[in-house]
């Protein structure tokens, strides 16, 4: 009775190990956590908001500063919950326009502008391709753990925070509100090194993960993962934290 009381216990522990191993095989890479800072302008308080309902009864949002000067205007499609739909422009202290772009059912599209102070153009970025990439499917599998793993320029996870620090463009309406939390975003580096299918598992803010997913279609080719010498897929979570600069 002892030898078999001792041979189903061995059993039952060989047995959690392995269903150890295989939550642990279905769980994606966690990338250690990546942060972005806000640098704010107390001259972009916001003072004053001015709603006007459309006859399509859509909404038009001016939201103004203590001296009376506009800091954006936004078209939404709901306040409650609030739907960006349209047209989005904001504007230095002096009038001259800072930024505008596009949103469809809350989604940044198409080209946004910035521009300096002086009314020339700072930099456009384009959102087609986050669109693009948000539809991307793979049909391969996709491995959790493997004997390699993939690997960002230089092998080193830090060099991948570090680009996405380096390009991302804080979206200007979540400046505007000083938008700061958390968004974690699920990725997939395929058999060829490209980055694939992402997926915001939290989001404190929608605009906040499409600049994201912008950035990750941006990301040069990776080393792809491999399992037993072949390539695979392989997927990926990062964690990005937006923190106010003091």
């Amino acid at each position: 009775m002892k030898k078999l009381i001792s041979f189903l216990f061995s059993s039952f522990i060989i047995y959690q190990l392995h269903a150890q191993l295989d939550l642990l095989n279905d769980q994606p890479r966690l990338i250690k956590e990546c942060v972005i800072k806000l640098y704010t302008d107390n001259s972009d308080s916001l003072s004053r908001t001015e709603t006007t309902r459309k006859n399509d009864s859509s909404f038009i949002v001016k939201t103004y500063r203590k001296d009376s000067s506009l800091i954006f205007t936004i078209h939404l499609k709901s306040i409650n919950p609030e739907i960006k739909h349209g047209r989005y422009v904001s504007y230095f202290p002096n009038k001259k326009i800072h930024c505008n772009g596009q949103y469809a059912d809350n989604i940044a599209y198409g080209d946004w502008r910035y521009y300096k102070v002086n009314g020339d153009l700072d930099t456009v970025i384009n959102f087609n391709g986050a669109i693009k990439l948000l539809l991307s499917e793979e049909k391969k599998p996709i491995f959790q753990l493997t004997a390699v793993d993939a690997s960002f320029e230089g092998g080193n996870m830090a060099n991948f925070r570090l680009y996405v620090q380096k390009h991302f463009i804080f979206p200007d309406y979540a400046l505007k509100r000083k938008i700061i939390g958390n968004v974690i975003v699920q990725f997939v580096v395929n058999d060829s090194g490209v980055i694939e299918m992402p997926k915001a598992l939290r989001s404190v803010d929608n605009d906040l993960s499409m600049e994201i997913f912008r950035v990750l279609d941006s990301s040069p080719r990776w080393q792809p993962a491999k399992h037993e010498g072949i390539a695979v897929c392989k997927q990926f979570v990062l964690p990005i934290k937006f923190e106010i600069e003091k």
